[in-house]
C-alpha cells in the first residue's frame, strides 16, 4: 500500500468512526428518553430497550474496532513518512557523494590534459583517481544488490573458498589508502583453516565493505587486524579496527538501513548502506555478522559462516 492509499483509508476510517460514535449517541439518547416515558405498555417498550441496547453495544463494538485501526493506519502512515523521508535524504547524499568526486576527477584531468604536470605527480593524481572510483563504484554495487535483495534475486553461487587468499586480495585492494594513512594491517590466520564453500563474490563483498569503513573512519596510525579461524565447526573472520568507536546506541543501529552517526555523515562519501547489505548477505549465504564496539577504542565486526552452506 502507498502513501496515498494510505491516507484515503484512513480518512475513510476516520469518517466511519465518527458516523459510528454518532449513532452511539443516538441509541444513547433514545434510551435516556425512555427512562422518562410512562409505562403504558411495558412489554413493546421492553422490547425496544433491550434491541437499543443491544445495537449500543454493537456500536461500541464497532466504533473500538475502528478507533484500534485508525490507530495502526496512523503509526503506518508516520512510519512511511519516516521511510520517505529517509529516501530523500539517501538521494540527496548519493547525489552529492558522487557529483563531488566527478566533479574533482574532472579538474584532475583537465590539469593533465594542459602539460603542465610532472609525471610523479600525474601519476599520484591517476592513483587518487582510481581510489576514487573504486569508493563510487562501491556504492553503486551496494545499491544495486540492496534492490536485488529485496525483490529476492541475490542468489548465492557457491564455490570453493581459500579465505586466506580472499583476506589478502581485500587488504590489497586498500593498500594505497592504508599507505596514505599509514595504518598498520595485521593479518592472523589460524593453521591449518580449511577452504570453505560460499559465494566468494557475496562474501568479498561483506569483507570490502568492513575494511573500507575501517579505513575511512580510521585516524591515521590505526591498526587494522583481521583474523580468520574456525570455531565450533563455523569459520569465523573478524575485522577490528583502532577507529573512534561507537556509542551503544549506535552499535544497536548499525544494521539498519540507512543508517548513518553524525561523525559518518560528517566524513561524507557514503550511503548508510554497507553494513545494512553486509548482514543481508550474511542471510544470505546462511551466516551471521555481529558488531562491538567501545567509543574512542574500535569496532569489531565478526562474521560466522558455516564450511559448507546449507541450502536455503
Amino acid at each position: 500500500m502507498d502513501n496515498r492509499q494510505l491516507q484515503v483509508e484512513l480518512a475513510l476510517l476516520k469518517h466511519a468512526l465518527a458516523d459510528c460514535t454518532c449513532a452511539h449517541n443516538r441509541v444513547h439518547l433514545s434510551l435516556v428518553e425512555m427512562d422518562g416515558l410512562p409505562t403504558v405498555s411495558p412489554r413493546p417498550l421492553s422490547g425496544v430497550a433491550r434491541a437499543m441496547a443491544h445495537a449500543l453495544r454493537s456500536c461500541e463494538i464497532n466504533r473500538s474496532e475502528l478507533a484500534r485501526r485508525v490507530r495502526e493506519l496512523e503509526a503506518d502512515n508516520l512510519a512511511m513518512k519516516a521511510l520517505l523521508q529517509q529516501r530523500e535524504n539517501f538521494v540527496a547524499s548519493l547525489t552529492h557523494d558522487l557529483k563531488n568526486p566527478l566533479i574533482g576527477a574532472t579538474r584532475a584531468l583537465d590539469a593533465m590534459a594542459s602539460g603542465k604536470l610532472q609525471q610523479e605527480q600525474q601519476t599520484a593524481i591517476v592513483k587518487q583517481l582510481i581510489i576514487t572510483n573504486k569508493a563510487m563504484l562501491r556504492m553503486i554495487w551496494n545499491l544495486l544488490d540492496t534492490y536485488k535483495h529485496d525483490s529476492g534475486k541475490m542468489l548465492p553461487l557457491n564455490s570453493v573458498v581459500s579465505v586466506p587468499e580472499l583476506l589478502e586480495q581485500c587488504l590489497s585492494e586498500f593498500a594505497y589508502n592504508l599507505n596514505m594513512k599509514q595504518i598498520e594491517a595485521v593479518l592472523s590466520i589460524a593453521d591449518g583453516l580449511p577452504e570453505v564453500n560460499t559465494d566468494e563474490i557475496l562474501l568479498r563483498r561483506v569483507l570490502i565493505n568492513l575494511i573500507d569503513n575501517a579505513v575511512k573512519f580510521m585516524p591515521e596510525g590505526g591498526t587494522l587486524c583481521l583474523q580468520a579461524s574456525m570455531v565450533c565447526e563455523q569459520l569465523r573472520i573478524s575485522v577490528k579496527d583502532t577507529g573512534p568507536g561507537l556509542s551503544p546506541e549506535h552499535v544497536e543501529r548499525t544494521f539498519e538501513r540507512f543508517f548513518q552517526t553524525e561523525h559518518h555523515r560528517e566524513k561524507g562519501f557514503g550511503t548508510g548502506l554497507g553494513l545494512f547489505l553486509s548482514r543481508q548477505i550474511m542471510e544470505t549465504l546462511g551466516g551471521k555478522i555481529e558488531c562491538s564496539s567501545v567509543e574512542n577504542q574500535g569496532t569489531e565486526f565478526i562474521l560466522y559462516l558455516d564450511r559448507e552452506r546449507r541450502a536455503s
